[in-house]
């Protein structure tokens, strides 16, 4: 696929802050919960923050050469691996080794038996829902080519997300699918119903700018997210909804006003890209960027082998900012170390 630099910035700015937010999310006092810098991870987390992961997914299938069955599933396979190796040292391992405190195993199964070291290994974070969505957008991309069909797709996954959420059926294997499918935290943090908007919109996004060029579809990028953010906004308003699960499973209007915010958020990033030509930042970001699933599996383990040491929702802000610094530094340099043991 061609790298696109707006899209690099944009997903790089995003990676970066993810060690930082999670860290905070696990470490950090919920008396911080008010605080402005507490605040702003949030807000770079849930308008900011995997939506662009997935957009830039989809965008990369529409660019996508392969046709093949095989290479896709091959992908799949690697995905859903990576998810399976990720849950056992993130969750089961510490388990074991009795490092979860009670209160995050708690929010992690609330109701603990026999069975919570595979519920543990069961859940369904951001790498199965690529798995999955890997092979769905590869179905849209062979079946037709027309822009504006990964556009009605995304339509219709939003408006009738909340049809397929909490089915349950009394065979394991099927509730489990069923679980993906429109489930909620703590055993699925990404549904297929809802979330599967955004790499959708990236697909679509990515055949537009086949047709139009890339700095027509980046730059006005702002103009159908606009659009969409604020009929979002008021839809909500006015009917004023109750969602307990907000950010991980959201209404089909909370949905519209996140495409938006990140459509917003895309051609801000364009504008920054012409204005500014080259900076370190900017590198760091492309890194960041392009080694996203590795970061992301490296930032997971270090912060919950790290509970021992600095505790579930334990400790203020300077602390905090210290832990969360720590964990940000170490996850890039394994990172770059590794990847530099792969060049040479």
């Amino acid at each position: 696929m061609q790298r696109i630099r707006t899209l690099d910035l944009a997903r790089g700015f995003t990676v970066l802050l993810i060690a930082p937010i999670h860290s905070m999310l696990v470490y950090g006092s919920l008396s911080l919960r008010d605080h402005f810098f507490t605040r702003f991870l949030a807000f770079i987390a849930e308008w900011q923050g995997a939506q662009v992961f997935m957009l830039a997914m989809g965008l990369s299938v529409s660019f996508s050469s392969k046709t093949r069955f095989l290479p896709v599933i091959k992908r799949s396979m690697l995905l859903l691996v990576a998810a399976m190796v990720l849950n056992l040292f993130k969750f089961v391992l510490p388990y074991y080794f009795h490092w979860i405190p009670k209160e995050m195993l708690n929010e992690l199964d609330p109701q603990p038996d026999s069975h919570t070291p595979l519920k543990l290994f069961l859940i369904i974070d951001i790498l199965p829902f690529a798995a999955a969505a890997n092979l769905i957008l590869w179905l849209v991309q062979i079946t037709s080519k027309r822009p504006l069909l990964p556009f009605l797709l995304a339509l219709i996954v939003c408006l009738s997300a909340p049809l397929f959420w909490d089915l349950h059926s009394s065979h394991p294997y099927m509730d489990f699918f069923l679980q993906f499918l429109g489930g909620h935290p703590p055993q699925v943090f990404f549904p297929l119903s809802s979330w599967l908007v955004y790499p959708l919109a990236g697909m679509g996004m990515g055949r537009f700018i086949r047709q139009w060029g890339e700095y027509k579809t980046l730059a006005f990028a702002y103009l159908p997210g606009s659009l969409l953010f604020l009929t979002g906004l008021l839809a909500n308003d006015l009917s004023n909804p109750m969602n307990p699960y907000g950010f991980y499973r959201s209404l089909p209007f909370e949905t519209m006003e996140h495409l938006g915010a990140i459509l917003i958020g895309i051609s801000f990033w364009n504008w920054i890209s012409r204005k500014i030509n080259d900076s370190s930042v900017f590198h760091l970001f492309e890194y960041c960027s392009g080694h996203i699933t590795r970061i992301y599996l490296i930032q997971w383990p270090l912060i919950c082998w790290l509970l021992p040491l600095f505790g579930f929702q334990d400790l203020n802000l300077i602390p905090a900012l210290l832990a969360m610094s720590f964990v940000t530094l170490s996850t890039l340099t394994i990172s770059i170390y590794i990847h530099a043991k792969q060049i040479h």
